[in-house]
């Protein structure tokens, strides 16, 4: 039997999960790396991918030779805007600069005049998580670590480089530095000029799902598999789990509900504003129309540890779930904790809380934010509604906290549209399946997906009606607050 692993890097942990053609999961593996924080600073040590990558794949050869399945292919997705400085021996010159870590503002507040020229190369305004900000900052104030430094890598880089000997990335990681030109897919010489970057640190740029190089056979060796073994770069994990969610039309919107929040929807217009940002999609036809909320699971997560730390975890969202439900509140928030992202990414917006009277509860502060949280999802959607020309009737959400009944109910609610939990909780991983699986087997993505999409235990929320009044309300004066207060 042919199989394959996906790797599935992400912001907290990396998961190894081998499929067979008929897309079911053989076996999976999950390894936790959490990047240090310490204020604004999100670093990580390289070597903890080598050690997590070579933990995987020993796994994986185990199972495969003692089943004699043949491994046909490693498809790779990851977290997008983690910067690598790399030697000329392959050997980091400093921790990963995380996306989270947030040191790089300065230099959107120095390039504030250019934003204008960046955003309309390449669909985004500058901002400190993508990696033009951070390479700019490592040359800035890290100038013999950028001497010495031969590659300007994400961590999807360096694991191709581990893993091929290869300095290529594809376009959907290069369409998140600030460096590459959306329009002409290549790096632009305007905007390495402005940051001060030498291309020659760049690596080349390919689409992804496109038949790759084989894994170095010394590698593999370790690990006894000795066929040939196809590397594929599936994409970034945005657009991998939009993919798996079922966002594959212009149309559909998938929502991933995690450490922060990410809206994706595939479209082919270009002519969009600032208001949403623009990346490459891992599937040809489409461009990805990405919007971002910096903090979701974050901002829950304050709320617990500050208000309700008696609560284990379980417990604490079991009472969202059953607590929340047609709860109202006069506390209006603003989640924005590490500032906002779109439509205007203020990075000078913070959380507040607005009406606090002797009466508020704890209670009234964690629905506050909750819906907070759902209204800047609504904010985004209406905007994403305008450069898409087809109607949206319903989101797709996945995501650690779309386990939550209640959480997936207010969106709901707050949006007036039908929300779908997939029911495959590794989505992203689903996702860089099909676009490996499609790339190495000649099929188009389309087909493939609606043939092995899972729907079966999909679950459906439907808004309520005799709440729309009260979150029409709630969404209109959290805006008009907002407005007034920026």
């Amino acid at each position: 039997m042919d199989v394959y692993l996906v790797i599935d890097i992400g912001t907290s942990s990396t998961r190894g999960i081998l499929y067979n053609d008929d897309s079911k999961v053989l076996l999976k593996e999950q390894i936790k790396n959490k990047p240090n924080f310490i204020n604004n600073t999100v670093m990580q040590d390289v070597f903890t991918w080598d050690q997590v990558v070579d933990k995987i794949l020993r796994k994986v050869s185990l199972f495969v030779n003692q089943k004699n399945f043949i491994l046909k292919g490693i498809f790779v997705t990851s977290q997008r805007s983690s910067l690598i400085c790399l030697d000329k021996n392959g050997i980091a010159l400093m921790p990963a600069i995380m996306w989270q870590d947030t040191n790089a503002n300065y230099v959107v507040e120095k390039f504030d005049t250019k934003n204008e020229l960046i955003r309309a190369k390449t669909g985004s305004y500058l901002n400190p998580i993508y990696l033009a900000s951070k390479i700019y900052m490592v040359q800035d104030k890290y100038p013999e670590i950028a001497k010495k430094t031969r590659k300007y890598l994400s961590i999807a880089d360096y694991i191709r480089y581990k893993l091929t000997g290869e300095f290529i990335t594809d376009c959907t990681y290069a369409s998140r530095t600030q460096l590459f030109n959306i329009y002409t897919l290549e790096w632009d010489e305007d905007l390495l000029e402005l940051f001060s970057i030498d291309n020659t640190k760049l690596c080349k740029v390919d689409y992804p799902g496109e038949k790759g190089s084989y894994v170095k056979k010394d590698y593999l060796s370790k690990f006894e598999i000795y066929n040939d073994v196809m590397y594929v770069s599936s994409g970034g994990d945005q657009q991998c789990s939009a993919i798996g969610m079922g966002a594959v039309s212009e149309g559909d919107i998938a929502i991933s509900l995690g450490t922060g929040g990410y809206i994706l929807a595939p479209s082919d217009n270009l002519n969009t504003t600032s208001s949403v940002n623009i990346n490459c999609h891992s599937s040809k036809d489409f461009f990805m129309l990405e919007s971002i909320l910096p903090t979701v699971a974050l901002a829950i997560d304050w709320v617990k540890t500050e208000l309700f730390s008696s609560m284990n975890e379980k417990d604490f969202y079991n009472f969202i779930s059953t607590s929340i439900k047609d709860k109202k509140t006069p506390i209006i928030n603003f989640p924005h904790f590490q500032g906002r992202g779109t439509p205007d990414w203020n990075l000078k917006a913070k959380s507040i809380f607005f009406g606090i009277s002797y009466s508020t509860k704890k209670e009234d502060l964690l629905l506050a934010v909750l819906e907070g949280i759902a209204i800047e999802l609504r904010n985004n959607i209406e905007i994403i509604q305008c450069f898409i020309s087809e109607e949206i009737e319903q989101v797709r959400v996945s995501g650690g906290l779309s386990n939550n009944d209640g959480i997936n109910q207010l969106i709901s609610d707050m949006l007036g549209k039908k929300v779908e939990k997939c029911s495959d909780s590794e989505s992203t991983a689903f996702g860089a399946f099909i676009i490996g699986y499609c790339a190495i087997n000649n099929v188009e993505i389309n087909h493939f997906y609606y043939k092995h999409y899972r729907t079966l235990n999909n679950k459906i929320y439907y808004p309520s009606l005799k709440n729309k009044s009260y979150y029409d309300e709630k969404f209109y004066e959290w805006n008009k607050l907002y407005d007034k207060l920026y």
